[in-house]
Protein backbone atom coordinates (compact mmCIF):
# COMPACT_ATOMS: atom_id res chain seq x y z
CA UNK A 1 0.00 0.00 0.00
CA UNK A 2 1.48 2.98 -1.01
CA UNK A 3 1.86 6.59 1.03
CA UNK A 4 -1.47 8.87 0.32
CA UNK A 5 -0.01 11.73 -0.99
CA UNK A 6 -2.46 13.39 -1.33
CA UNK A 7 -3.59 13.54 1.85
CA UNK A 8 0.40 14.57 2.66
CA UNK A 9 0.00 17.41 0.19
CA UNK A 10 -3.48 18.23 1.60
CA UNK A 11 -2.12 18.78 5.06
CA UNK A 12 1.38 20.92 4.01
CA UNK A 13 -1.02 23.61 2.39
CA UNK A 14 -2.92 23.61 5.46
CA UNK A 15 0.38 24.17 7.49
CA UNK A 16 1.82 26.76 4.61
CA UNK A 17 -1.42 28.47 5.00
CA UNK A 18 -0.82 28.83 8.83
CA UNK A 19 3.03 29.77 8.35
CA UNK A 20 2.48 32.22 5.73
CA UNK A 21 -0.25 34.09 7.96
CA UNK A 22 2.40 33.25 11.32
CA UNK A 23 5.43 34.29 9.71
CA UNK A 24 4.41 38.18 8.74
CA UNK A 25 2.55 38.39 11.92
CA UNK A 26 5.78 37.11 13.94
CA UNK A 27 8.19 39.06 12.15
CA UNK A 28 5.69 42.50 13.17
CA UNK A 29 5.82 41.18 16.77
CA UNK A 30 9.18 40.69 16.99
CA UNK A 31 10.09 43.85 15.80
CA UNK A 32 7.51 45.87 18.25
CA UNK A 33 8.54 43.79 20.80
CA UNK A 34 12.29 44.33 20.62
CA UNK A 35 11.61 48.12 20.38
CA UNK A 36 9.22 48.07 23.55
CA UNK A 37 11.68 46.22 25.54
CA UNK A 38 15.08 46.74 24.53
CA UNK A 39 18.08 44.70 23.55
CA UNK A 40 18.91 43.88 27.13
CA UNK A 41 15.68 43.36 28.33
CA UNK A 42 14.87 40.99 25.10
CA UNK A 43 18.12 38.86 25.73
CA UNK A 44 16.83 38.67 29.45
CA UNK A 45 13.68 37.45 28.08
CA UNK A 46 15.30 34.87 26.04
CA UNK A 47 17.84 33.81 28.29
CA UNK A 48 15.88 33.27 31.44
CA UNK A 49 12.99 31.36 29.40
CA UNK A 50 15.73 29.54 28.44
CA UNK A 51 16.67 27.97 31.84
CA UNK A 52 13.32 26.51 31.97
CA UNK A 53 13.74 24.89 28.44
CA UNK A 54 16.93 23.16 30.18
CA UNK A 55 14.97 21.78 32.97
CA UNK A 56 11.83 20.83 30.40
CA UNK A 57 14.07 18.62 28.19
CA UNK A 58 12.11 15.45 29.64
CA UNK A 59 8.81 16.69 28.32
CA UNK A 60 9.93 16.98 24.46
CA UNK A 61 11.51 13.46 24.70
CA UNK A 62 8.33 12.05 26.50
CA UNK A 63 6.28 13.94 23.91
CA UNK A 64 8.56 12.00 20.89
CA UNK A 65 7.67 8.65 22.73
CA UNK A 66 3.94 9.49 23.34
CA UNK A 67 3.89 10.72 19.26
CA UNK A 68 5.56 7.17 18.44
CA UNK A 69 2.89 5.05 19.98
CA UNK A 70 -0.08 7.16 19.12
CA UNK A 71 1.20 7.02 15.18
CA UNK A 72 2.28 3.18 15.38
CA UNK A 73 -0.93 1.87 16.70
CA UNK A 74 -3.43 4.39 14.89
CA UNK A 75 -1.88 2.95 11.98
CA UNK A 76 -3.12 -0.29 12.68
CA UNK A 77 -6.10 0.94 14.38
CA UNK A 78 -5.63 -0.32 17.90
CA UNK A 79 -7.40 2.22 19.82
CA UNK A 80 -7.14 -0.24 23.33
CA UNK A 81 -3.46 0.59 23.04
CA UNK A 82 -3.49 4.32 22.33
CA UNK A 83 -6.01 4.58 24.93
CA UNK A 84 -3.39 2.62 27.57
CA UNK A 85 -0.66 4.97 26.03
CA UNK A 86 -2.99 7.84 26.80
CA UNK A 87 -2.91 7.35 30.30
CA UNK A 88 0.05 6.06 30.92
CA UNK A 89 1.42 9.27 29.25
CA UNK A 90 -0.63 11.31 31.39
CA UNK A 91 0.69 9.65 34.59
CA UNK A 92 4.30 10.17 33.89
CA UNK A 93 3.44 13.51 32.74
CA UNK A 94 2.13 14.49 36.18
CA UNK A 95 5.29 12.88 37.83
CA UNK A 96 7.51 15.12 35.38
CA UNK A 97 5.64 18.30 36.46
CA UNK A 98 6.74 17.49 39.96
CA UNK A 99 10.13 16.87 39.16
CA UNK A 100 10.32 19.93 37.33
CA UNK A 101 8.98 22.26 39.65
CA UNK A 102 11.43 21.11 42.07
CA UNK A 103 14.69 21.12 39.95
CA UNK A 104 12.94 25.11 38.63
CA UNK A 105 12.63 26.26 42.25
CA UNK A 106 16.27 24.76 43.49
CA UNK A 107 18.86 24.26 41.56
CA UNK A 108 17.11 26.34 38.57
CA UNK A 109 16.56 29.52 40.57
CA UNK A 110 20.57 29.37 42.44
CA UNK A 111 21.32 29.13 38.84
CA UNK A 112 19.82 32.30 37.70
CA UNK A 113 20.78 34.29 40.68
CA UNK A 114 24.02 33.51 41.12
CA UNK A 115 25.48 32.82 37.75
CA UNK A 116 23.59 34.36 35.11
CA UNK A 117 24.96 37.42 33.60
CA UNK A 118 21.89 39.87 34.18
CA UNK A 119 21.96 43.21 35.29
CA UNK A 120 21.61 43.53 39.27
CA UNK A 121 18.58 46.09 38.44
CA UNK A 122 16.84 43.44 36.33
CA UNK A 123 17.01 40.66 38.57
CA UNK A 124 13.55 41.47 40.15
CA UNK A 125 11.92 41.56 36.58
CA UNK A 126 14.42 37.95 35.56
CA UNK A 127 12.54 36.34 38.62
CA UNK A 128 9.41 37.36 37.35
CA UNK A 129 10.27 35.88 33.86
CA UNK A 130 11.72 32.54 35.91
CA UNK A 131 8.10 31.78 37.11
CA UNK A 132 6.39 32.61 34.57
CA UNK A 133 7.93 30.53 31.99
CA UNK A 134 7.87 27.32 34.84
CA UNK A 135 3.53 28.05 34.82
CA UNK A 136 4.22 28.01 30.84
CA UNK A 137 6.46 25.08 30.49
CA UNK A 138 4.20 22.97 32.86
CA UNK A 139 0.86 23.97 30.79
CA UNK A 140 2.94 22.92 27.55
CA UNK A 141 3.77 19.42 29.18
CA UNK A 142 0.14 18.67 30.33
CA UNK A 143 -1.05 19.49 26.67
CA UNK A 144 1.58 16.68 25.33
CA UNK A 145 -0.91 14.04 24.63
CA UNK A 146 -3.80 15.73 23.42
CA UNK A 147 -1.62 17.23 20.43
CA UNK A 148 0.12 14.05 20.03
CA UNK A 149 -3.47 13.06 19.15
CA UNK A 150 -4.31 15.75 16.85
CA UNK A 151 -0.97 14.79 14.73
CA UNK A 152 -1.28 10.93 15.06
CA UNK A 153 -5.15 11.77 13.11
CA UNK A 154 -3.29 14.31 10.57
CA UNK A 155 -5.85 16.68 11.40
CA UNK A 156 -3.41 19.46 10.62
CA UNK A 157 -6.25 22.14 9.92
CA UNK A 158 -6.61 22.46 13.56
CA UNK A 159 -2.97 22.75 14.09
CA UNK A 160 -3.11 25.76 11.73
CA UNK A 161 -6.09 26.94 12.99
CA UNK A 162 -4.16 26.77 16.81
CA UNK A 163 -0.71 28.56 15.87
CA UNK A 164 -2.43 31.10 13.42
CA UNK A 165 -4.88 31.93 17.22
CA UNK A 166 -1.52 32.01 18.99
CA UNK A 167 0.31 34.02 16.43
CA UNK A 168 -2.74 36.72 16.90
CA UNK A 169 -2.70 36.62 20.42
CA UNK A 170 1.21 37.32 20.10
CA UNK A 171 0.61 40.18 17.95
CA UNK A 172 -2.16 41.76 20.71
CA UNK A 173 0.10 41.26 23.40
CA UNK A 174 3.01 43.48 21.35
CA UNK A 175 0.84 46.21 21.31
CA UNK A 176 -0.53 46.10 24.75
CA UNK A 177 3.13 46.29 25.13
CA UNK A 178 3.18 49.80 24.20
CA UNK A 179 0.53 50.89 26.34
CA UNK A 180 2.28 49.53 29.73
CA UNK A 181 3.39 51.88 32.62
CA UNK A 182 5.22 49.48 34.84
CA UNK A 183 7.53 47.34 34.25
CA UNK A 184 7.65 46.24 30.39
CA UNK A 185 9.62 43.08 31.19
CA UNK A 186 7.22 41.97 33.54
CA UNK A 187 4.04 42.57 31.75
CA UNK A 188 5.09 40.87 28.74
CA UNK A 189 6.34 37.89 30.56
CA UNK A 190 2.70 37.84 32.10
CA UNK A 191 0.92 38.19 29.00
CA UNK A 192 2.88 35.62 27.34
CA UNK A 193 2.40 33.49 29.72
CA UNK A 194 -1.86 33.88 29.47
CA UNK A 195 -1.45 32.87 25.67
CA UNK A 196 0.15 29.65 26.59
CA UNK A 197 -1.89 28.59 28.89
CA UNK A 198 -4.91 29.54 26.54
CA UNK A 199 -3.08 27.31 24.00
CA UNK A 200 -2.71 24.25 25.96
CA UNK A 201 -6.54 24.37 27.27
CA UNK A 202 -7.89 24.50 23.39
CA UNK A 203 -6.04 21.71 22.26
CA UNK A 204 -7.46 19.76 25.43
CA UNK A 205 -11.07 20.95 25.10
CA UNK A 206 -10.36 20.36 21.32
CA UNK A 207 -9.22 16.66 21.75
CA UNK A 208 -11.12 15.69 23.74
CA UNK A 209 -14.32 16.52 21.81
CA UNK A 210 -13.12 15.42 18.97
CA UNK A 211 -11.61 12.68 19.30
CA UNK A 212 -14.41 10.54 21.38
CA UNK A 213 -12.97 7.36 20.85
CA UNK A 214 -9.80 7.72 22.50
CA UNK A 215 -10.04 8.19 26.14
CA UNK A 216 -7.59 7.93 29.26
CA UNK A 217 -8.56 4.59 30.46
CA UNK A 218 -6.97 3.69 34.24
CA UNK A 219 -5.25 0.38 34.08
CA UNK A 220 -2.16 -1.28 35.43
CA UNK A 221 -0.48 -2.72 32.55
CA UNK A 222 3.67 -2.41 33.48
CA UNK A 223 4.07 -3.10 29.98
CA UNK A 224 2.76 0.10 28.75
CA UNK A 225 4.50 2.29 30.86
CA UNK A 226 7.91 0.20 30.63
CA UNK A 227 7.51 0.48 26.72
CA UNK A 228 6.45 4.52 26.89
CA UNK A 229 9.42 4.49 29.19
CA UNK A 230 11.90 2.55 27.98
CA UNK A 231 11.37 4.53 24.82
CA UNK A 232 11.44 7.90 26.19
CA UNK A 233 14.51 6.57 28.74
CA UNK A 234 17.06 6.06 25.49
CA UNK A 235 15.23 9.87 23.69
CA UNK A 236 15.94 11.62 27.38
CA UNK A 237 19.19 11.63 26.14
CA UNK A 238 18.78 13.20 22.80
CA UNK A 239 16.45 15.89 24.32
CA UNK A 240 19.44 16.73 26.51
CA UNK A 241 21.81 16.54 23.51
CA UNK A 242 18.77 19.09 22.04
CA UNK A 243 18.88 21.25 25.10
CA UNK A 244 22.69 21.54 25.10
CA UNK A 245 22.53 22.51 21.70
CA UNK A 246 20.22 25.24 21.99
CA UNK A 247 19.85 26.88 25.57
CA UNK A 248 23.17 25.85 26.70
CA UNK A 249 24.71 27.18 24.26
CA UNK A 250 22.53 30.62 24.95
CA UNK A 251 23.72 30.14 28.48
CA UNK A 252 27.78 30.18 27.71
CA UNK A 253 26.74 33.21 25.56
CA UNK A 254 25.47 35.25 28.48
CA UNK A 255 28.44 34.12 30.59
CA UNK A 256 30.57 35.28 27.92
CA UNK A 257 29.24 38.14 26.57
CA UNK A 258 26.39 39.35 28.16
CA UNK A 259 22.43 40.25 27.40
CA UNK A 260 23.37 41.63 23.93
CA UNK A 261 24.44 38.23 22.56
CA UNK A 262 21.61 36.69 23.45
CA UNK A 263 19.51 39.27 22.24
CA UNK A 264 21.03 38.42 18.89
CA UNK A 265 20.97 35.06 19.32
CA UNK A 266 17.26 35.32 20.02
CA UNK A 267 16.69 37.15 16.94
CA UNK A 268 18.57 34.91 14.44
CA UNK A 269 16.73 31.99 15.98
CA UNK A 270 13.72 33.53 15.53
CA UNK A 271 14.51 33.88 11.56
CA UNK A 272 15.80 30.39 11.30
CA UNK A 273 12.68 29.14 13.12
CA UNK A 274 10.36 30.74 10.65
CA UNK A 275 12.32 29.89 7.74
CA UNK A 276 12.64 26.49 8.74
CA UNK A 277 8.57 26.32 9.13
CA UNK A 278 9.11 25.20 5.50
CA UNK A 279 10.78 21.73 6.48
CA UNK A 280 8.54 21.38 9.82
CA UNK A 281 5.99 21.87 7.36
CA UNK A 282 6.40 18.54 5.09
CA UNK A 283 7.74 16.73 7.73
CA UNK A 284 4.59 17.12 10.15
CA UNK A 285 2.67 16.04 7.31
CA UNK A 286 4.90 13.12 6.75
CA UNK A 287 5.79 12.01 9.86
CA UNK A 288 2.59 10.25 11.02
CA UNK A 289 2.57 8.39 7.42
CA UNK A 290 6.24 7.17 8.09
CA UNK A 291 5.06 5.63 11.29
CA UNK A 292 2.07 4.38 10.07
CA UNK A 293 3.57 2.34 6.98
CA UNK A 294 6.40 0.86 8.91
CA UNK A 295 3.83 -0.38 11.34
CA UNK A 296 2.30 -2.50 8.74
CA UNK A 297 5.16 -3.64 7.14
CA UNK A 298 4.84 -1.47 4.22
CA UNK A 299 8.93 -1.25 4.06
CA UNK A 300 9.10 -0.19 0.31
CA UNK A 301 6.48 2.53 0.66
CA UNK A 302 8.56 4.01 3.77
CA UNK A 303 12.16 4.32 1.97
CA UNK A 304 10.19 6.41 -1.19
CA UNK A 305 8.49 8.54 1.24
CA UNK A 306 11.63 9.05 3.14
CA UNK A 307 13.44 10.43 -0.23
CA UNK A 308 10.55 12.25 -0.65
CA UNK A 309 11.07 13.84 2.33
CA UNK A 310 14.81 14.80 1.64
CA UNK A 311 14.03 15.97 -1.47
CA UNK A 312 10.66 18.22 -1.04
CA UNK A 313 12.48 19.80 2.59
CA UNK A 314 15.93 20.42 0.78
CA UNK A 315 13.76 22.30 -2.13
CA UNK A 316 10.86 24.51 -0.41
CA UNK A 317 13.91 25.54 2.57
CA UNK A 318 16.31 26.58 -0.23
CA UNK A 319 13.70 28.95 -2.47
CA UNK A 320 13.60 30.97 0.99
CA UNK A 321 17.13 30.54 2.54
CA UNK A 322 19.10 31.67 -0.67
CA UNK A 323 17.86 34.84 -0.71
CA UNK A 324 18.16 35.57 2.67
CA UNK A 325 21.34 34.54 2.83
CA UNK A 326 22.32 37.11 0.30
CA UNK A 327 20.83 39.71 1.75
CA UNK A 328 20.63 38.92 5.34
CA UNK A 329 21.89 42.28 6.52
CA UNK A 330 19.31 44.58 4.55
CA UNK A 331 16.45 42.23 5.61
CA UNK A 332 17.57 42.88 9.24
CA UNK A 333 17.63 46.44 8.86
CA UNK A 334 14.36 46.90 7.30
CA UNK A 335 12.62 44.46 9.83
CA UNK A 336 14.33 45.56 13.07
CA UNK A 337 15.62 49.24 12.41
CA UNK A 338 18.28 49.20 15.06
CA UNK A 339 19.93 45.51 14.67
CA UNK A 340 21.85 44.42 17.52
CA UNK A 341 25.30 43.26 17.62
CA UNK A 342 26.46 39.91 15.89
CA UNK A 343 22.93 39.55 14.71
CA UNK A 344 23.46 38.94 10.65
CA UNK A 345 26.16 36.68 11.19
CA UNK A 346 24.51 34.55 13.58
CA UNK A 347 21.28 34.63 11.25
CA UNK A 348 23.37 33.55 8.29
CA UNK A 349 25.00 30.24 10.96
CA UNK A 350 21.49 29.40 12.06
CA UNK A 351 19.83 29.27 8.27
CA UNK A 352 22.76 27.03 7.23
CA UNK A 353 22.14 25.34 10.25
CA UNK A 354 18.81 24.70 9.00
CA UNK A 355 19.88 23.23 5.87
CA UNK A 356 21.32 20.41 7.35
CA UNK A 357 18.18 19.88 9.47
CA UNK A 358 16.76 19.26 6.30
CA UNK A 359 18.19 15.67 6.19
CA UNK A 360 18.44 14.93 9.94
CA UNK A 361 15.08 15.06 10.37
CA UNK A 362 13.60 12.43 7.82
CA UNK A 363 16.00 10.64 9.27
CA UNK A 364 15.32 10.82 12.32
CA UNK A 365 11.82 9.86 12.39
CA UNK A 366 12.37 6.49 10.29
CA UNK A 367 15.01 5.63 13.42
CA UNK A 368 12.00 6.72 15.24
CA UNK A 369 9.26 4.95 13.23
CA UNK A 370 11.71 1.90 13.71
CA UNK A 371 12.31 2.14 17.38
CA UNK A 372 16.35 3.12 17.20
CA UNK A 373 16.46 4.69 20.33
CA UNK A 374 19.96 3.47 22.50
CA UNK A 375 22.63 4.04 20.04
CA UNK A 376 21.48 7.03 18.05
CA UNK A 377 20.68 8.98 21.09
CA UNK A 378 24.00 7.96 22.97
CA UNK A 379 25.64 9.50 19.75
CA UNK A 380 24.24 13.00 20.06
CA UNK A 381 25.00 13.16 24.13
CA UNK A 382 27.99 12.81 23.71
CA UNK A 383 28.54 14.58 20.66
CA UNK A 384 26.93 17.46 21.74
CA UNK A 385 28.14 17.63 24.95
CA UNK A 386 31.72 17.80 23.46
CA UNK A 387 30.54 20.52 21.29
CA UNK A 388 30.00 22.46 24.65
CA UNK A 389 33.10 21.53 25.90
CA UNK A 390 34.86 22.96 22.98
CA UNK A 391 32.96 26.08 22.96
CA UNK A 392 33.43 26.93 26.18
CA UNK A 393 37.17 26.36 25.88
CA UNK A 394 37.38 28.45 22.55
CA UNK A 395 35.23 31.37 24.46
CA UNK A 396 38.14 31.34 26.99
CA UNK A 397 40.39 31.28 24.27
CA UNK A 398 39.14 34.62 22.88
CA UNK A 399 37.20 33.26 19.96
CA UNK A 400 34.26 35.14 18.82
CA UNK A 401 30.52 34.15 19.59
CA UNK A 402 29.75 32.99 16.38
CA UNK A 403 31.94 30.16 16.79
CA UNK A 404 28.95 28.10 18.92
CA UNK A 405 27.05 28.25 15.94
CA UNK A 406 29.38 26.87 13.75
CA UNK A 407 30.94 24.32 15.91
CA UNK A 408 26.56 23.29 16.63
CA UNK A 409 26.28 23.23 12.93
CA UNK A 410 29.69 20.88 12.64
CA UNK A 411 27.90 18.32 15.51
CA UNK A 412 24.19 18.31 13.49
CA UNK A 413 26.70 17.00 10.42
CA UNK A 414 28.24 14.24 11.85
CA UNK A 415 24.98 13.11 14.07
CA UNK A 416 22.90 12.78 11.14
CA UNK A 417 25.88 10.54 9.54
CA UNK A 418 25.25 8.51 12.47
CA UNK A 419 21.68 8.39 12.04
CA UNK A 420 21.92 7.11 8.77
CA UNK A 421 24.47 4.56 9.82
CA UNK A 422 22.20 3.40 12.49
CA UNK A 423 19.11 2.83 9.82
CA UNK A 424 21.25 1.08 7.17
CA UNK A 425 22.20 -1.49 10.04
CA UNK A 426 18.01 -2.40 9.66
CA UNK A 427 17.74 -2.58 6.13
CA UNK A 428 15.90 0.82 5.66
CA UNK A 429 18.65 3.16 4.37
CA UNK A 430 21.61 2.71 1.65
CA UNK A 431 23.99 5.53 1.77
CA UNK A 432 24.79 4.62 -2.46
CA UNK A 433 21.15 5.65 -2.79
CA UNK A 434 21.18 8.42 -1.13
CA UNK A 435 23.91 9.73 -2.97
CA UNK A 436 23.03 9.25 -6.26
CA UNK A 437 19.26 10.31 -6.06
CA UNK A 438 19.28 12.75 -3.40
CA UNK A 439 23.08 14.76 -2.50
CA UNK A 440 24.53 14.68 -5.48
CA UNK A 441 21.39 16.35 -6.97
CA UNK A 442 21.26 19.00 -3.90
CA UNK A 443 24.82 19.50 -4.52
CA UNK A 444 24.32 20.66 -8.07
CA UNK A 445 21.32 22.25 -7.49
CA UNK A 446 23.72 24.66 -4.58
CA UNK A 447 26.04 25.22 -6.45
CA UNK A 448 24.12 26.02 -10.06
CA UNK A 449 22.23 28.51 -7.83
CA UNK A 450 24.76 30.19 -5.99
CA UNK A 451 26.95 30.53 -8.05
CA UNK A 452 24.65 32.44 -10.66
CA UNK A 453 22.96 34.64 -8.35
CA UNK A 454 26.62 35.83 -6.97
CA UNK A 455 27.52 36.46 -10.59
CA UNK A 456 24.35 38.35 -11.70
CA UNK A 457 24.12 40.27 -8.54
CA UNK A 458 27.32 42.21 -9.95
CA UNK A 459 24.68 45.22 -10.91
CA UNK A 460 24.55 48.95 -9.34
CA UNK A 461 21.52 48.23 -7.22
CA UNK A 462 20.91 49.26 -3.73
CA UNK A 463 18.76 48.88 -0.88
CA UNK A 464 14.93 47.47 -1.89
CA UNK A 465 15.64 47.14 -5.66
CA UNK A 466 18.43 45.06 -5.22
CA UNK A 467 16.54 43.21 -2.89
CA UNK A 468 13.42 42.52 -5.26
CA UNK A 469 15.99 41.85 -8.11
CA UNK A 470 18.04 39.39 -5.48
CA UNK A 471 14.43 37.64 -4.95
CA UNK A 472 13.58 37.07 -8.30
CA UNK A 473 17.08 36.08 -9.55
CA UNK A 474 17.24 33.33 -6.50
CA UNK A 475 13.43 32.05 -7.16
CA UNK A 476 14.51 31.83 -11.09
CA UNK A 477 17.69 29.72 -10.49
CA UNK A 478 16.36 27.88 -7.90
CA UNK A 479 13.27 27.04 -8.97
CA UNK A 480 14.52 25.64 -12.48
CA UNK A 481 17.33 23.56 -11.19
CA UNK A 482 15.11 22.21 -8.83
CA UNK A 483 12.83 21.24 -10.86
CA UNK A 484 15.31 19.61 -13.44
CA UNK A 485 18.00 18.53 -11.47
CA UNK A 486 16.49 17.50 -7.94
CA UNK A 487 13.10 16.50 -8.93
CA UNK A 488 12.27 12.93 -10.41
CA UNK A 489 10.21 12.89 -13.64
CA UNK A 490 7.20 11.42 -11.22
CA UNK A 491 7.88 14.58 -9.17
CA UNK A 492 7.58 17.02 -11.78
CA UNK A 493 4.75 15.32 -13.14
CA UNK A 494 2.96 15.84 -10.18
CA UNK A 495 4.13 19.59 -10.13
CA UNK A 496 2.73 19.76 -13.46
CA UNK A 497 -0.67 18.41 -12.49
CA UNK A 498 -1.18 20.78 -9.53
CA UNK A 499 -0.07 24.30 -11.69
CA UNK A 500 -2.25 22.74 -14.72
CA UNK A 501 -5.33 21.26 -12.45
CA UNK A 502 -5.07 24.59 -10.68
CA UNK A 503 -4.87 27.06 -13.93
CA UNK A 504 -7.53 25.39 -15.16
CA UNK A 505 -9.75 26.06 -12.05
CA UNK A 506 -8.99 29.54 -12.09
CA UNK A 507 -10.28 29.72 -15.89
CA UNK A 508 -13.58 28.05 -15.56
Amino acid sequence: MPADKGKIAKNAIALYVRMAIVLVVSLYTSRVVLQQLGASDFGTFNVVGGIITMLSFLTGTLSQGVQRFFNFYKGRQDYDSINKFFYASIVILLVLGVIIILLGETIGLWFLNAKMNIPSDRMYAANWVYQLSILSMLAALLSVPFSAMIVAHEDFGIYAFLSIGVAMCNLLVAFLLKAASSDKLIFYAILVCIVHLMNAAALVIISLVKYRKIRPVAHRDHSVFKSLLSFSGWTVLGGMSFTAGTTGLNIILNIFFGTIANAARGIAVQVSTKVDEFIHNIQQAMNPQITQLYAKGEYEAVESLVDDNFRWNFALYWLIALPLLFEVEYILQIWLGEVPQYTSVFTSIVVIRSLLKCFERPINTLNFAIGIMKYVNLFAFFSVSLMVVVVILAFKFGFPPYWAFIFDCITIFFCTLFYMYQARKHGMFSFSHFIKNVLIRVMLVILISVSGTWLLRHIDLRGFLRLIYTLGVTFLLSGITIYYILFTSKDRSKVNSFIFNNIHRIVR
